[in-house]
């Protein structure tokens, strides 16, 4: 599906080959720019999606998001983030139900081991592989960060690969490792689309050296 020029303006391509498959977009601004330009705001996006931590997942049913009935700021985010970033490149085949959601955090470099999303409950009661249409990540902080040394820091980044579930072979594809990977830096806002086959993970980087707290991302 073609995208407007304003559409394209807002979306860079970090790994030619991928993006040419449609597999990954970047959005510069994920929820709209005044969101984060104010520090009073930015920080009460924060910390009102912070405290979904206690539950590993939430699920917002596409009918409330057609209605507008959303019941919470963490609802008018995903609601917002649909309606800009995805809608506009959502196929006539391609069914859309809902989307779940959740908040995590990396301090100190911490990465996260490499995975397909899918439905976990039926996995776990049918073994069956069932990938969303698309899998993404809105960054809540982010960037080239000072540390208590004065030295730059940088997050975490996301790996996507071109790696995928292949539901007829019941494995994952290429085999033996990916062919391709691209890695995204977090920043505030930026806002990851990618195919909700793909492998992908978070580089482990470690507690950087001068930095006492390390880093938090959302």
């Amino acid at each position: 599906k073609k995208m407007t020029e304003s559409q394209q303006r807002s979306v860079s391509t970090p790994f030619e080959s991928l993006a040419r498959k449609g597999s990954i977009a970047i959005f510069r601004d994920g929820l709209p720019a005044a969101a984060f330009e104010e520090r009073d705001r930015r920080n009460a996006i924060i910390a009102q999606l912070g405290t979904l931590d206690a539950c590993p997942n939430y699920w917002l049913p596409l009918d409330a998001i057609r209605s507008n009935e959303l019941r919470s700021p963490a609802e008018r985010i995903v609601a917002d983030l649909y309606r800009r970033c995805i809608l506009p490149h959502v196929l006539p085949n391609q069914e859309i139900t809902g989307a779940e959601y959740w908040t995590q955090q990396y301090t100190k470099g911490r990465g996260l081991a490499f995975h397909v999303d899918k439905d976990e409950h039926a996995m776990k009661t049918r073994g069956e592989m069932i990938n969303p249409q698309y899998s993404s990540v809105l960054y809540l902080t982010g960037g080239e960060q000072a540390g208590s040394d004065g030295r730059l820091r940088v997050q975490s980044p996301t790996v996507i690969t071109d790696e995928h579930y292949d539901q007829e072979r019941r494995r994952m594809v290429p085999v033996d490792f990916p062919t391709e990977s691209c890695l995204v830096f977090p920043k505030a806002n930026r806002y990851l689309v990618f195919d909700g086959r793909a492998g992908h993970g978070v580089l482990d980087l470690g507690q950087q050296d001068g930095d006492e707290d390390g880093d938090t991302d959302g």
